[in-house]
């Protein structure tokens, strides 16, 4: 599938419980609505920076998907986004994501690793719930690209949400 014309989001259902293994989002996407890709078969999936919104279900149930790169543009998950992605092995944020909605994450016990910008943009983040937060399953997380393994805070930093590191 390519979206190459004028069209700013892929509607509600779209794609939901099809084959479907590649897209290209053209420049024009910003926004991927609830259910838009549900139960599709991608394997790996880069959303690029354009979008900034990834709604209810959006990538629920997308039982092959190992790989998912949220892109820098990405600032809102809505609830349950990626809920049972049982396959998901590999998240990228980028800096723009402040806000993941309730259960985005429900279910995808199978994340090793989870890569991170940096922690200022992560402290920034809003969680509601343990299992909005991809570290509640991740094995590994990386900020800046190095594993991180003793968290020392900068002074600048005064502040994180709650499950921030849970």
């Amino acid at each position: 599938i390519l979206f190459d014309g004028n069209a700013p989001l892929i509607g509600e259902n779209a794609f939901d419980t099809t084959a479907l293994t590649e897209i290209d989002f053209g420049t024009s996407v910003n926004r991927i609505n609830d259910y838009a890709l549900y139960n599709t078969g991608f394997e790996t999936l880069v959303i690029p920076d354009t979008i900034t919104f990834l709604g209810d279900h959006a990538l629920s149930s997308c039982n092959y998907l190992t790989e998912l790169d949220l892109g820098d543009g990405m600032a809102i998950l809505d609830k349950s986004a990626v809920q049972g992605c049982q396959a998901l092995k590999k998240v990228t944020v980028g800096t723009a994501l402040y806000s993941i909605h309730r259960h985005a994450f429900k279910g995808c016990t199978a994340i090793e690793e989870l890569y991170i910008p940096d922690l200022e943009s992560w402290c920034k983040m809003k969680t509601d719930y343990t299992e909005s937060n991809p570290m509640f399953y991740a094995q590994r997380a990386y900020i800046g690209g190095v594993l991180m393994e003793d968290l020392v805070l900068p002074e600048h930093i005064t502040s994180f949400d709650m499950y921030a590191f849970e």
